[in-house]
């Protein structure tokens, strides 16, 4: 199964500690173009990231050819909506996508607690909705999940 989490600061305490234990991976999949073509980047994340627990740095392209030959779990992990739409566009299953943390930025307007979007990406989530995808906001697995529906994307908080 593939693990879809959306968050713009890709590795950290939550993704480690409280993520990987609810889904049971072993890989992690990160999905970004900046990291991807940045070594040292990789190298600092590599270093928080349990030795029992396989890291890999790719471009949304290399994502999707990863994602297509796993043959285990895996927790994908992205920055942007972008990179997730374009996975689902290109066939990649996506039963549900998880909503960490998008930061406010000048132009984006609050949509749920620590999630801050534009109007392009609400037009992609409402594309990832019509696809029959579940989207939810959940910051960690014991916390209660924030379904998102085409209404409350509209809406906002």
């Amino acid at each position: 199964m593939n693990y879809i989490r959306i968050d713009e600061r890709l590795i950290h305490g939550q993704v480690l500690l409280k993520w990987l234990k609810k889904t049971g991976c072993r890989k992690l999949l990160i999905v970004d173009q900046s990291v991807a073509d940045d070594p040292v980047i990789q190298s600092v994340l590599k270093m928080s990231v349990p030795d029992t627990v396989r890291a890999e740095f790719l471009t949304v392209e290399e994502g999707k050819e990863a994602i297509e030959r796993e043959k285990e779990d895996v927790l994908i992990l992205l920055r942007k909506l972008s990179a997730a739409e374009t996975l689902v566009k290109s066939g990649i299953s996506a039963g549900s996508i998880n909503i960490g943390r998008l930061p406010y930025s000048k132009g984006k307007e609050k949509i749920c607690d620590n999630v801050y979007v534009s109007e392009e990406e609400k037009e992609e989530m409402k594309r990832l909705l019509t696809r029959g995808i579940r989207i939810f906001v959940q910051m960690v697995p014991d916390s209660g999940a924030v379904n998102l529906t085409e209404a409350e994307i509209e809406r906002g908080d």
